[in-house]
């Protein structure tokens, strides 16, 4: 009988490298929403944000979130110097991370994630498919 192993697991794209994860993290710390490393933020979820509130309604949690992703993605486009990727905009952008940043159980590398999807940072050199 053949032993089976179990598959390693997915690569994970957080690196410090990538210009989407890195203002991801410095921009979250920038807002006070963490307060991390970068090494350690990879792993922190959505419910451990500073927004986060276990008694809030879903629809006032999501205010909230909506409220974090447009500081967001005011900070990428303004101060991070970004463009959208093809077929991308503020309100696509805003409300992929919004609806990321409800999940309790999503990352910080999740929502990096979605960032990259989004946009596109001055000086990133994309991966050749």
């Amino acid at each position: 009988m053949a032993k089976s192993t179990p598959a390693p697991p997915a690569p994970s794209h957080w690196s410090n490298n990538n210009l989407a994860c890195a203002y991801t993290w410095a921009d979250l710390n920038f807002i006070k929403e963490l307060d991390t490393t970068f090494d350690q933020s990879e792993k922190v979820t959505m419910n451990q944000f500073r927004f986060w509130n276990n008694a809030a309604s879903p629809d006032v949690r999501r205010l909230d979130a909506q409220n974090v992703a447009a500081q967001l993605a005011k900070m990428f486009s303004g101060v991070n110097f970004a463009k959208y990727e093809s077929g991308k905009s503020y309100t696509t952008a805003v409300d992929e991370m919004t609806d990321l940043l409800v999940v309790a159980t999503k990352t910080v590398a999740d929502l990096a994630q979605v960032v990259d999807d989004n946009y596109n940072f001055f000086g990133e050199i994309k991966p050749q498919s």
